[in-house]
């Protein structure tokens, strides 16, 4: 297939302003680590500004009208974009390069050792293996060996097996760490687990000890260990890949290259496998279930069910895709494919609720339960800096309960006309919340515009205009 039939020259500007947006995302990262290292108050404040200029450019991608308006600046706007598509790429080669130099995943230093930059250290920590990944191994092997993996959860024995950080653990506000605000520090928390690892089968009252997903979560990665992928970083990879490539299969063929460079170019995809972010297990799923909305409509509901079926952060999407549905679709297919994504959950799950109801229930609700300490780069940060003094969530989980129904209502009037907004709306309430993570917000930037592109090629088949704007030429 010649190349020209892969790449469009002229692709519309809601696609090439994809190419900005995660750069800014990146900025806001870099920003908020510079914070967070350095204790600036200044670069919390600009990660926070980037992080929400970020949110605005997919907002734009999501509206069809984006189009017409950077219609006069197409001359210079395709160059730009061009060039940042390659830029980052290539930043994604000079970061590899750095994180080796200053020991990916390891406390160790690398090869630069002690005079590694302070941030990029910081970085490198980051990105080694968490409590999740160590409660994600202990539970494959659990579910292998025949046992209840909620049951059986013990973060302590956990970590020890991988060797995972002590510092990547998830504190609780209790105990010895009551007094800590608003986070325990390091010392802490390594003082902590020098005791907790010569009795491991005791579990202390300051750590977050279990297992706080749903039962897709494990059950995956166990399925592919039976074929004998037990490495984490390899069932990751080959489920994005595989994402990635249906979706670069049913996208418009002069869109691919621009959709395989936004893949390439976005980092936070490539730092999740390498760390083993398990945030990778439900974004190819979330992927599929919003790219084959319109053609592929029953695939898409189970993909929809395999995502909630395995991470929260997949549920604020629910709503939005249900609403989808039901605005754009016959109200009985719109209650099957509801039906259809309830049912696979089931299927992940039923087993381990009928199990012991109340064991799963307190576990897959532990994270919006129990007293974790804030964390975060959105509304939290007016926290984590000391400029608001509380210790409580309630205000928090509030704020974020309003802004997700309103996000809701809106989208229920306007799903129609902007059904995409279905994508970035459902993290906005995530901004305001007590815990803020950026993991949360990733994969969006690429979702929003893989949905986009099939937009495209609808218009391209039936040559008619989307919401009453001028068509491009695919």
């Amino acid at each position: 297939m010649k190349i020209k039939t892969w790449f469009h020259p002229r692709p519309p500007p809601r696609v090439l302003l994809i190419f900005p947006a995660i750069l800014i995302m990146l900025l806001a990262m870099f920003a908020g680590a510079l914070a967070l290292s350095y204790s600036n108050d200044v670069l919390a404040v600009v990660g926070i500004v980037l992080g929400l200029v970020w949110m605005g450019l997919l907002v734009l991608v999501a509206l069809p009208q984006t189009d017409r308006w950077f219609k006069s600046s197409e001359k210079w706007f395709k160059p730009l974009a061009a060039s940042l598509m390659f830029v980052l790429l290539f930043a994604g080669v000079v970061e590899l390069l750095a994180l080796v130099a200053t020991g990916l995943g390891t406390t160790g230093g690398g090869i630069l050792g002690d005079s590694t930059p302070k941030f990029l250290a910081f970085i490198s920590h980051d990105l080694s293996s968490s409590d999740a990944v160590a409660l994600l191994d202990q539970a494959v092997s659990n579910v292998r060996d025949g046992n209840n993996p909620y049951a059986d959860a013990n973060v302590v024995t956990a970590v020890v097996a991988i060797q995972s950080p002590f510092d990547k653990t998830t504190p609780l506000h209790t105990g010895t760490f009551s007094n800590y605000f608003p986070y325990p520090p390091t010392t802490a928390i390594n003082n902590l687990w020098a005791q907790a690892v010569k009795t491991p089968d005791v579990i202390p009252a300051e750590v977050e000890s279990k297992l706080g997903y749903p039962a897709g979560f494990f059950l995956i990665p166990a399925l592919f260990s039976y074929f004998g992928i037990t490495n984490i970083h390899w069932v990751l990879l080959i489920l994005v890949l595989a994402g990635m490539g249906i979706t670069i299969a049913v996208t418009p063929p002069r869109m691919r290259l621009w959709l395989a460079g936004a893949f390439l170019g976005s980092l936070v995809i490539w730092n999740g496998i390498a760390s083993g972010m398990t945030g990778s297990l439900y974004f190819p799923f979330l992927l599929l279930a919003w790219v084959l909305w319109k053609k592929h409509i029953w695939l898409s509901a189970i993909c929809m069910g395999v995502a909630i079926a395995t991470k929260q952060v997949a549920w604020f999407f629910l709503p939005f895709y249900v609403i989808l549905f039901f605005r754009n679709m016959p109200w009985k297919k719109a209650v099957l494919v509801t039906g259809v994504a309830g049912t696979v959950f089931a299927a992940f799950n039923l087993p381990f609720i009928i199990a012991g109801p109340s064991l799963w229930l307190d576990s897959v609700t532990s994270m919006m339960r129990d007293a974790l300490f804030p964390s975060g780069w959105g509304f939290i940060t007016l926290v984590l800096q000391g400029w608001v003094h509380t210790e409580s969530p309630v205000m928090f989980t509030f704020i974020e309960a309003a802004v997700f129904v309103a996000a809701a209502a809106a989208y229920w009037r306007y799903a129609k006309v902007y059904p995409y907004l279905g994508v970035i709306l459902p993290v906005l309430p995530l901004f305001f919340a007590w815990r803020s993570l950026w993991p949360y917000f990733f994969y969006v930037d690429v979702i929003m515009l893989a949905v986009v592109m099939q937009e495209y090629g609808a218009i391209a088949e039936n040559q008619v205009p989307v919401s009453g704007e001028t068509a491009p030429v695919i």
